[in-house]
């Protein structure tokens, strides 16, 4: 099975317009960094939310089995009513980004963008021990045998940056992660040292006209459908059906 044939069978992306969508984009990371990982405090709502979600795209990855959202993922975009204000890396690795590599403060407002807040439940992660005797499981086992989960989100991100007016895209990433995206064949640059910020965490710059060149042709077809799907919901946003894929 590809992984084309992989997502089809267990998946579908859906980019996050509406109140109900958003909230379960922050329910989704409440429950990963505050819960799972504590890199933020909870809160009574059991939604992580910060300053930089007015400003960024948003969307989510469904798990069709179950209609259940079980990831999200958002890029950030320039701020109108504050276009000084820094991206998160940019404040992260301030002392350590090599700025001979890339200055962020010559590019305009806009023209760059972060792949930001990238969670995923842990059950889809195989971090949950089921027995794979019990029927209710065997979908959940299989849906979670291949990188699928991840490569489609991170092809989401690319979705919502290819489909920005920016020029650059930047990311904190760990080296795992890091590794893993790197095999699939997209091309990007480590542009300063890690630091520790949730974990340690290196800061790293695709360039719109030259990362995709590799990819792989599995990760290609998997990109290429993801993208179709979040084009036709914007379409369909911007001419006033929200109905897209609109699960529970």
């Amino acid at each position: 099975m590809t992984l084309l044939d992989h997502f089809e069978k267990f998946y579908d992306v859906k980019r996050a317009y509406s109140d109900h969508d958003l909230e379960r984009c922050y329910r989704i990371r409440h429950r990963v960094f505050c819960r799972e990982l504590n890199y933020f405090d909870a809160d009574d709502y059991e939604m992580e939310v910060d300053e930089y979600d007015a400003h960024s795209e948003h969307a989510l990855l469904l798990h069709k089995p179950s209609g259940q959202a079980v990831a999200c993922a958002r890029i950030i975009g320039g701020d109108l009513k504050n276009p000084e204000k820094p991206l998160p890396y940019e404040e992260v690795f301030k002392d350590s980004l090599n700025r001979e590599m890339f200055d962020p403060d010559v590019f305009l407002p806009g023209k760059i963008i972060e792949f930001s807040r990238l969670a995923v439940l842990p059950e889809f992660r195989g971090q949950v021990k089921r027995d794979a005797a019990l029927p209710e499981n065997a979908d959940l086992l299989e849906s979670c045998k291949a990188p699928v989960v991840l490569l489609g989100l991170f092809s989401i991100c690319v979705s919502l940056f290819v489909n920005s007016e920016a020029e650059y895209g930047a990311a904190m990433m760990e080296p795992r992660l890091a590794q893993l995206i790197k095999q699939s064949g997209f091309r990007f640059e480590e542009i300063g040292d890690p630091v520790k910020h949730c974990g340690w965490r290196s800061p790293f710059l695709f360039e719109r006209e030259i990362f995709m060149r590799n990819i792989n042709t599995q990760v290609s077809d998997l990109f290429r459908e993801i993208n179709a799907r979040l084009c036709e919901d914007k379409a369909n946003f911007q001419a006033g059906d929200e109905t897209v894929r609109c699960y529970a």
